[in-house]
């Protein structure tokens, strides 16, 4: 877990079922430059089933100056491999470079049920 803004929440993780001792978290303290020379170090060592790159909340600015090359040899290094390569953001970074795109929407919860138990669904 390559943590750009120091967002993760381990708590929540280890509530949710993952296995602390088998995560390796890199913080990179808002700096996406680190974060992407982290990922690169990553992907280029091998040898893990998923690496996750948060830029979430990285800026806009740092985002900007993300060459596309960068993608590109991030591919070509886990293409042979079993890797997932998972890049968490905002909007569309990986451009051409991404095997699969998953857009996640945000909607308003609806709860349903009878009192005093109440279901909440999406909307």
């Amino acid at each position: 877990m390559i943590d750009t803004a120091n967002a993760f929440d381990i708590c929540s993780a280890a509530a949710a079922g993952v296995k602390l001792e088998k995560l390796l978290w890199i913080r990179c303290g808002g700096n996406a430059e680190h974060a992407l020379r982290a990922a690169d170090l990553l992907l280029q060592a091998g040898g893990f089933g998923v690496v996750a790159l948060d830029l979430i909340d990285a800026s806009p600015q740092s985002l900007a100056r993300i060459p596309p090359t960068a993608w590109f040899r991030f591919r070509r290094a886990i293409e042979p491999t079993q890797t997932v390569f998972l890049v968490l953001a905002d909007k569309p970074l990986t451009k051409t470079c991404a095997a699969k795109r998953v857009s996640l929407e945000r909607k308003k919860p609806v709860f349903a049920g009878q009192a005093p138990f109440k279901i909440l669904k999406a909307g």
